[in-house]
């Protein structure tokens, strides 16, 4: 900033002259301008219109869908994320369905008892027979381990059922 700057001056004044403000409410410009808004009110009132008939439209799809109850099950496409859901849930539906039952256990449960019962005859009747009865102690011996390989996967059979009806999953051998 150097100190030859003159100093500083008043604007000028805007030679025209100001036209008065008309008052509000009179006038031709009032009657264009309530025409406008009436026009502007029809507009809107029929555009109203046109977005209730689409609202009722879709408000009647929605019902009649409701009212279908989605009875037909689409065909599961292997690119189509719903039909791989699809098929989860009716893989599901065939777990459930072939779960084990209570009476499925007790018939299981009765087989077992009914092979324990025979185990402990052979084993009462080869120590105590000393072989009379025609059959050799390796072949009562086989037989009894025959015998108890079967009640094991007997009662490992009973312990997967009754954790699949308990809500566990266990895959069978």
């Amino acid at each position: 900033m150097s100190f030859d700057d003159p100093p500083t001056r008043r604007l000028p004044q805007d030679p025209r002259p100001r036209s008065p403000i008309p008052p509000r409410g009179s006038g031709p410009d009032e009657e264009q301008q309530v025409a406008i808004l009436g026009e502007r009110v029809r507009t809107l009132g029929t555009s109203l219109a046109i977005l209730a008939v689409v609202a009722v439209a879709a408000l009647g799809i929605a019902f009649w869908a409701l009212l279908d109850g989605g009875d037909s099950t689409p065909a599961p496409s292997s690119g189509d994320a719903s039909g791989t859901l699809l098929q989860r849930v009716q893989d599901l539906e065939q777990r459930v369905d072939a779960r084990a039952t209570d009476g499925d256990l007790k018939k299981l449960r009765a087989q077992v008892e009914t092979l324990k019962t025979k185990v402990d005859e052979a084993a009462a009747s080869s120590s105590g027979d000393g072989g009379g009865s025609g059959t050799t102690t390796s072949d009562q011996t086989t037989q009894l381990d025959d015998l108890s390989s079967k009640l094991d996967d007997l009662t490992t059979r009973v312990d997967q059922l009754e954790s699949q009806a308990s809500g566990g999953t266990t895959s069978t051998p």
